[in-house]
């Protein structure tokens, strides 16, 4: 491992590089000089710069000779270019295959559908667990784009049940999304619309348990139902991105949507035996299948402040766009009146003294209180101000905002530096 000073060059021949940034700063950024390198299995463009919040790890593979510029202070660790994911891919690419095949068995014999055939039909179900987070996003990400790169005949359905650290929407939120090409950086996810369900919170607790499955249940129902009206999503299967089973609850909750999901592939990352006996434990008489990833060297858990950090890039993206794709959010005013304030975790209504400033909402079309807990999220704004007669939001695009429920997260705020003071006139 060697540690790289706010700017250096790497010269890569045939092999992979882990990057590390370090706590204490802003991020970094990786430059593509020269040669072809892939970021989970999608190619760098040459000259275009890729930033990175602080304490991001990626893994970059070169195929032949190629430099990187790398800015900011980054620990970097190079390896031969290893081919367990290639490995995986393969094995739940064969169920793919299995799966369309008996899809066009069906179409012939015009079977009647029914849940239990159902089951025969559709494509591997994936879930990618692990205590380490950049694990996590590294193996999910490199699965996905080898399932959807050119010439795959498959679509997938990329679920993100991490509450904390989501790759896909908002901090707080369960998301599914349909892809069908590569995920590429820097955009990502941010270009998709997917099925959104808020949880208000960036962990899940005893408290919260019951909702947060919940939610995952209605993604695992409203993704199901989409999917197999296309039969490449149906052949295509899940991939679902876990969250960190770092307590116990959250073992629990993991053992939980091994069922929900009906999960029929578990990868482990790092390894973990420990947590392979627990899930396997789990889905006894089931047929469930368990692969391992060994540990990335020298791959640091995210601090609580590094966390921080990522749940308010991420904002900032849903709210102002990326470097390619910006987007001028708009502030608007609402009557408190015409709004029913919903309290995240609890969905009792909340009055405009208990709503903090910046706080996160989700907007939901829904007739009643109890048709919002587990309504798709149409978007989400950021209370500036909330008064007796008026509440000032910040919205992503123009428009009017839909009434009357709002979720409110009383725990997920935008950060104020983020927010433009009004013009004095």
């Amino acid at each position: 491992m060697q540690s790289c000073k706010t700017h250096t060059s790497l010269h890569l021949s045939q092999e992979a590089v882990t990057i590390q940034w370090s706590a204490g700063q802003e991020g970094g950024a990786v430059l593509l000089l020269s040669g072809k390198v892939e970021l989970f299995r999608s190619p760098l463009t040459r000259n275009l710069r890729y930033v990175f919040p602080a304490e991001t790890c990626v893994v970059l593979e070169a195929f032949g000779d190629a430099v990187l510029w790398i800015e900011g202070d980054a620990a970097t660790v190079q390896t031969p270019m290893s081919g367990v994911l290639d490995e995986i891919h393969a094995l739940l690419d064969t169920a793919r295959v299995d799966a369309m095949f008996a899809i066009d068995e069906r179409r012939k014999k015009a079977l009647l559908s029914s849940e239990e055939l159902r089951d025969s039909w559709q494509g591997p179900r994936v879930l990618v667990v692990g205590e380490n987070q950049w694990e996590r996003e590294v193996v999910s990400r490199t699965l996905l784009n080898l399932a959807v790169r050119h010439g795959s005949p498959y679509g997938m359905c990329y679920v993100d049940v991490d509450v904390e650290m989501p790759m896909v929407g908002c901090p707080g939120t369960v998301s599914a999304a349909f892809v069908e090409e590569p995920v590429t950086a820097p955009e990502d996810f941010n270009v998709m619309m997917p099925l959104t369900f808020f949880h208000g919170a960036a962990s899940v607790t005893t408290a919260t348990r019951k909702r947060y499955l919940d939610l995952c249940a209605c993604a695992a129902q409203a993704a199901t139902s989409l999917g197999f009206a296309n039969s490449k999503f149906e052949a295509g299967g899940f991939l679902i991105h876990s969250l960190s089973p770092s307590t116990e609850i959250q073992h629990d909750v993991l053992s939980d949507l091994l069922s929900i999901f009906s999960v029929t592939h578990v990868v482990i990352t790092g390894a973990d035996r420990e947590l392979e006996n627990v899930l396997y434990n789990a889905v006894l008489g089931r047929t469930v299948q368990f692969v391992r990833v060994p540990k990335l060297a020298g791959v640091l858990h995210p601090t609580a402040s590094g966390a921080e950090k990522r749940r308010r890039a991420q904002l900032a993206r849903y709210f102002f766009g990326t470097t390619r794709t910006s987007l001028m959010p708009v502030r608007g005013v609402a009557r408190i009146s015409e709004l029913v304030l919903l309290h995240s975790e609890t969905f009792e209504p909340l009055s405009w003294r208990e709503v903090p400033d910046l706080c996160l909402a989700a907007v939901v079309w829904a007739d009643t209180a109890a048709s919002a807990a587990e309504a798709n999220v149409a978007g989400f704004v950021a209370l500036l101000e909330v008064g007796k007669q008026f509440v000032s939001f910040l919205a992503p695009s123009g428009g009017e905002l839909p009434k009357p429920f709002l979720v409110v997260s009383p725990s997920l705020h935008l950060p104020r530096e983020l927010v433009l003071p009004l013009p004095v006139l």
